[in-house]
């Protein structure tokens, strides 16, 4: 969150559920591939397995597609993080085969 402060790239949004703030979700265009990509992504853990993460990253992707027309959305986690893993894939988002700073990047193609 502090980053999103003075670097104007990274532009983050609350998640706001039950009239609370739930966690947050950041987002930024990366000069260097050209991709959109998820730089934060974080639910409460008192608010987790309730649909909200799903939620939030369904808004993301209408929002990136509405505003930039974007085509793709890249986002890593770390390999030991098999939640994630289950999360993004179960959302479509596919293992690239890369892997950035020892994270799995994974992609996920909009129509």
């Amino acid at each position: 969150m502090a980053k999103s402060k003075y670097e104007e790239e990274f532009i983050l949004f609350s998640i706001i559920a039950e009239q609370k703030p739930v966690g947050i979700i950041s987002y930024s265009l990366d000069e260097d591939d050209g991709e959109y990509w998820i730089v934060a992504f974080m639910i409460d853990q008192r608010y987790q397995r309730r649909g909200y993460g799903r939620e939030a990253i369904e808004s993301l992707v209408i929002y990136l597609i509405e505003k930039y027309g974007c085509k793709k959305i890249m986002v890593g986690h770390r390999p030991e993080n098999l939640e994630a893993e289950n999360f993004y894939t179960a959302l479509g988002f596919k293992d690239t085969g890369e892997r950035f700073k020892g994270e799995i990047v994974r992609c996920l193609i909009l129509q």
